[in-house]
């Protein structure tokens, strides 16, 4: 039996949200430091390049790193399986992350000062598992899109504060292949 190793990448970044659904204070706009992190291991049953029993490493800490730079700070949206390169979308960092059917997301649309907004649409509610479910998914994505088909993300750990936070586990969910239609939706 072949021991389960994960490396773990560890971030964090800056945005606002809010619950247009919560009876209470999450309700109003507010903003958090969100701490990430993404855990990812080798498919066992990955058989080409790269293996960890030749390499001696589940992957290079710069691939996944790569990754989550592109999505959460670049805005980067990848497609599984496409050869085209990503789109840019709103990056997570410095976001303000709503859901678009929001009434303030069509207010702060027309306000005078939209263009220097970095507003980010959601077709779901922006809870801390309703992230970390899109995240695991746009990191899988990226993935996928560098040729790197034997690193699977295992887990990802969202926090929105010291003491709340969110853990989503890929057994949980299906994440290749497949947009996030359980949860509502994708970025619009």
């Amino acid at each position: 039996m072949q021991t389960r190793i994960s490396i773990n990448k560890q971030v964090s970044f800056e945005a606002a949200h809010r619950l247009r659904l919560h009876k209470g204070k999450c309700k109003s706009l507010h903003g958090h430091t969100y701490k990430l992190i993404v855990s990812a291991e080798q498919d066992p049953s990955y058989s080409g390049a790269h293996r960890r029993e030749e390499t001696g490493m589940v992957a290079d800490f710069g691939v996944l790193s790569k990754v989550i730079k592109q999505v959460i700070f670049e805005g980067f949206v990848f497609i599984a399986g496409s050869k085209f390169a990503p789109t840019i979308s709103v990056p997570f960092d410095h976001a303000i992350i709503l859901n678009a059917k929001d009434p303030l997301t069509s207010v702060l649309e027309h306000s005078d000062c939209a263009k220097d907004l970095n507003l980010c649409k959601l077709l779901f509610e922006p809870t801390a598992e309703n992230m970390a479910i899109l995240l695991m998914r746009r990191f899988q994505d990226g993935l996928f899109n560098y040729e790197r088909k034997d690193i699977l993300i295992t887990k990802i750990s969202l926090w929105e504060t010291e003491t709340n936070f969110a853990i989503v586990e890929a057994k949980d969910i299906e994440i290749k292949n497949t947009k996030i239609r359980d949860i509502g939706g994708e970025i619009v």
